[in-house]
């Protein structure tokens, strides 16, 4: 399993993300090898810091493991932005039809405009529908924990946010 994410893959502001981020405590139950390209701030549009991280820059390293399954986390980033849609289905088109895609909007950050959010998650799941083999899965409404400035989730926001995107699954 690989995943292509933002700072929720990452785990920002856990006291030991490599084992408490959601995507870890997901393979620990699931019974997956990981392997997770995510950076901070980034997103379909949105480059982070660098400018120039958006997923589709990651795509190259995940297509070489050639994985059957990924995980694409995010959407938060790109609020507001123009464009989501476009980059997401560039995104998407360049997987092999043999691989099952999961596409995970945004959750709803107490910090950010929940309508801003809301768009996001309405242009990721008219794009997945495009694709015979992409599942999406809105986060939109997940009761998670967030840390007090309200962008990053806590400790338990990430095992809520594992145990939603398993139900999610199965």
């Amino acid at each position: 399993m690989e995943v292509i994410g933002d700072s929720y893959s990452v785990g920002n502001d856990l006291p030991d993300p490599l084992n408490e981020v959601w995507e870890v405590l997901l393979a620990r139950r699931e019974g997956w090898q990981l392997t997770v390209r995510a950076i901070g701030g980034t997103g379909f549009v949105n480059g982070g810091a660098c400018g120039d991280q958006v997923f589709q820059q990651r795509l190259a390293q995940v297509l070489a493991d050639k994985p059957d399954e990924v995980i694409i986390e995010g959407g938060l980033n790109d609020v507001g932005r123009p464009g989501v849609a476009a980059a997401a289905r560039r995104l998407l088109r360049s997987f092999s039809s043999n691989t099952k895609l999961v596409l995970v909007g945004p959750t709803h950050a107490p910090a950010r405009p929940a309508q801003l959010e809301r768009d996001v998650d309405a242009t990721l799941a008219s794009v997945a529908k495009q694709f015979p083999n992409c599942t999406y899965v809105s986060a939109f409404n997940w009761s998670v924990g967030f840390n007090p400035i309200g962008v990053h989730m806590t400790e338990q926001g990430h095992q809520q946010y594992a145990n939603y995107l398993y139900q999610a699954l199965h």
